[in-house]
């Protein structure tokens, strides 16, 4: 596997026997490289140096979900799963950018994904895609001599690459005589899909409340069946589906205000009854929840 077959030196014409199922991705002036393996697949990179016929197989830790790329820059591989930024992918999913020099045998990232990718004349790597520190535009791989090809970004779309929020829909006031009781909070984010998070916290009280959603857009809403009066924090997390960037959180504040209820002990908008049992045991019920009193012990 990777021996050279024969080399021609005067014309260049050069032939290698490869893998079974690999193909070449790439030729450079100091080497070939070729990979195998495809969609959900761990994928396999071998490096051949064309000075001394002596092949090593490039350590790729994760699985492919999608295409796969490899090219060379000054005897740097680098190599990406393409498609993954738009996609809902597993934890494992191999999205970073990342180059592999052979002398030192490291590996570094360079952009936390990509696209597509094209070879310019001069050797370097124009790149499609994005890091969460500079966001979304065109990047230029360059060879440098280090061990580490530069990262340039030469052309941004202004987007950013980590996911953000574009717009918040939480009133300061939230009026729970109107809309039936319920409140409608909305967050807009700078894209999907995401797993989110929203966790309602009353301040007197400390009551907690926690609601889920796995929205396809770059939105997420949530309906509030609300709780007591007065002041609440909220928290927003969200967590990219394609495990590109770090989780995002934000948080602010709302206060809610009622009609005074008659009876409304713990302050929650709706009359509160006392029952004693035969036991002689006091117990309180809340109007809000049924039709039907049910009674909660008060101690």
């Amino acid at each position: 596997m990777g021996s050279a077959r024969s080399r021609h030196r005067h014309d260049r014409e050069e032939s290698y026997e490869v893998p079974a199922g690999a193909t070449i991705s790439a030729v450079s002036e100091t080497h070939v490289a070729w990979s195998k393996g495809d969609a959900d697949t761990h994928p396999e990179i071998f490096l051949l140096d064309r000075a001394t016929d002596t092949v090593q197989e490039v350590p790729v830790s994760g699985a492919v979900h999608g295409g796969f790329l490899v090219r060379l820059v000054g005897g740097r591989v680098v190599y990406a799963t393409t498609g993954v930024f738009d996609s809902i992918n597993v934890a494992s999913t191999l999205a970073d950018v990342a180059a592999y020099n052979p002398a030192t045998k490291t590996t570094k990232k360079l952009l936390d994904h990509m696209t597509s990718a094209a070879v310019a004349g001069d050797g370097s790597l124009y790149v499609r895609g994005g890091s969460v520190a500079q966001g979304e535009g065109m990047y230029k791989v360059t060879a440098t001599g280090d061990d580490v090809p530069a990262v340039t970004l030469v052309a941004s779309t202004g987007e950013p690459t980590a996911i953000q929020v574009t717009g918040t829909d939480v009133p300061a006031t939230v009026d729970l005589d109107k809309n039936g009781g319920t409140a409608k909070f909305t967050w807009n984010l700078s894209r999907p899909p995401a797993h989110t998070m929203l966790r309602i916290r009353h301040t007197r009280t400390g009551a907690d409340y926690r609601y889920y959603d796995y929205p396809d857009v770059a939105r997420t809403t949530f309906d509030w069946q609300g709780g007591y009066n007065g002041d609440y924090t909220w928290e927003l997390t969200a967590v990219p589906s394609n495990y590109i960037g770090p989780t995002l959180t934000a948080t602010g504040s709302f206060t809610v205000v009622r009609k005074t209820a008659p009876h409304d002990f713990d302050d929650n908008g709706t009359p509160d009854v006392f029952l004693r049992d035969t036991s002689g045991q006091l117990w309180r019920t809340d109007t809000a929840y049924d039709t039907q009193l049910q009674a909660d012990r008060t101690g």
